[in-house]
């Protein structure tokens, strides 16, 4: 640990500047913040042994997450956690988070027997984005506060088609590191790095006009329907028929305005689809007239009790899509052998779902393919991708109520931007309190309903075919061109002790 007082105070102003971090994603979206903050931590490290670069990254891994991601507290609370856990749990998981950023310095510093300048241009970022995209997947995965994310709408969205959001988190990590050479390891190769950095900037702005993809058929008149129920009120009894009532009235509505494709929020009826099976043939009888299609998400709980989160299609290509890639501890346990009884002991809730088989139903709108995600799984750009070039709109459902009034929903809506612009299609989100929106297939906002209002959001989207570049040759050369970058650092450090 730290000890020295200097490094005590540098540990803490570290902190501070890690709180500040979140501020490059939405809804703040100042992006040089991020590369910034990263610079300060870059230069901290620079000339400190593995362990101190270790407990210096760790303090920024606190302040980065405890204000970026401090919001899971809402979550916790939402799922009847109360009093000192709630903070405990939040504590806990915002630890753990920060033991990701500390790794990334601490493996840095081992490989750190390259020249100056191509150890803050290369290895430092290499060692980042190593670690960043193994926050992806470890455990699931959780991928809030990636570096590619910031640029949603900044100057490297032109090369997220390219490169995706973890080569254009790379750039950014990059950036930072030649800001950090500049202060700390000036030399021709410091210049001829941070040109290169430079030119690439230039390069993903002029790509932002490129059109990767074509569009197919005509446009798609859709609606996102927000039923507004709050988490705390969403399953009480007395809220069914309400639930239902507001649902049926509102899609009728959109579908005399002219939708043909109409969504609702992830488990917008709180029920059991089998229970509700009358209620689906009412809804048929809307849809029939107007040739139409209605995604709406349902717990699907089978004949064997396994209890699944889904989205139901109705209309002419009726079909179901369970849930894939599940929320850890929110729909699942794992190491459930060893957790559960924890959890028991401490009175907190114990989900049960199950994932989705691996072949599943294709949801479509006439000959128009959807490619469904539910909340978390927009995170997840590989997997999202893996649907395509086949899908021509996206489709996401989400429960952002679990957030509360905080900023976790506009960051999700950030990360569904940066799936439409990966893959070259536009998206049709749907929440239950907010931020639901229509995005572009070039990630811009079309439109957004207002937060914590019944609203039903309108308009058209283009369904488009065809792949762009990440599409085709996916995280890869992303993942190799880290690791070479940090096996030949670690030999070059084995030869040079």
């Amino acid at each position: 640990m730290i000890r020295e007082p200097r490094s005590a105070l540098l540990a803490i102003a570290l902190a501070l500047v890690g709180a500040l971090f979140p501020l490059a994603f939405a809804p703040f979206s100042w992006w040089p913040v991020a590369p910034a903050c990263l610079a300060v931590l870059l230069v901290a490290v620079d000339n400190r042994s593995v362990r101190a670069s270790f407990w210096l990254a760790f303090s920024f891994g606190l302040g980065m997450f405890a204000s970026g991601v401090g919001w899971i507290s809402e979550s916790f609370q939402y799922s009847n956690v109360h009093g000192p856990i709630v903070w405990i749990l939040t504590l806990g998981f915002v630890a753990f988070l920060a033991v990701f950023p500390a790794g990334a310095m601490a493996l840095a510093q081992r490989c750190n027997r390259m020249p100056r300048a191509a150890w803050f241009l290369l290895v430092l970022p290499a060692a980042w984005m190593l670690v960043e995209w193994l926050r992806g997947w470890l455990l699931t995965g959780f991928t809030w506060l990636q570096l590619g994310y910031t640029q949603s709408d900044a100057a490297g969205s032109g090369l997220v088609p390219v490169i995706g959001s973890y080569g254009a988190g790379l750039l950014v990590a990059v950036s930072a590191g030649a800001v950090a050479a500049l202060v700390r390891a000036r030399s021709r190769g410091t210049v001829l790095g941070v040109s290169v950095v430079v030119a690439v900037w230039l390069l993903g702005f002029g790509l932002q006009g490129v059109v990767w993809t074509q569009p197919v058929g005509e446009p798609l008149r859709i609606a996102s329907v927000q039923g507004n129920y709050a988490q705390d009120i969403k399953w009480k009894r007395e809220n069914f028929v309400p639930t239902l009532r507001r649902y049926r009235t509102l899609t009728q509505k959109a579908l005399v305005d002219g939708a043909r494709l109409i969504v609702w929020p992830e488990t917008a009826i709180p029920a059991f689809a089998h229970r509700v099976e009358t209620f689906s043939a009412a809804l048929r009888s809307d849809l029939r007239p107007f040739d139409a299609t209605l995604l709406f998400g349902i717990p699907v709980r089978d004949d064997m009790a396994k209890v699944r989160n889904s989205v139901i299609a109705l209309g002419n290509d009726e079909a179901v899509y369970h849930k894939r890639h599940l929320v850890p501890f929110g729909e699942y346990v794992p190491f459930a052998a060893l957790l559960t009884p924890v959890l028991k002991a401490m009175r907190v809730p114990v989900p049960n779902f199950v994932p989705a088989e691996e072949v599943q139903s294709v949801l479509r709108h006439a000959n128009i393919r959807l490619g469904i995600t539910i909340c978390y799984e927009a995170a997840f750009g590989s997997e999202v991708a893996a649907e395509l070039p086949e899908s021509n709109v996206l489709v996401n459902v989400s429960n952002d109520a679990w957030f509360g009034d905080s900023i976790a929903p506009h960051q999700h809506l950030q990360i569904a931007q940066l799936r439409a612009l990966e893959t070259g299609r536009p998206m049709l989100r749907s929440t239950n309190t907010g931020v639901s929106a229509l995005i572009a297939a070039d990630g811009s906002i079309m439109a957004t309903s207002p937060q914590f209002k019944v609203h039903v959001l309108t308009g058209s989207v283009q369904p488009m075919r065809g792949a762009t570049p990440y599409v085709i040759v996916g995280d890869w050369p992303f993942v190799a061109s880290v690791l070479v970058v940090l096996l030949l650092a670690a030999w070059r450090s084995r030869r040079e002790p």
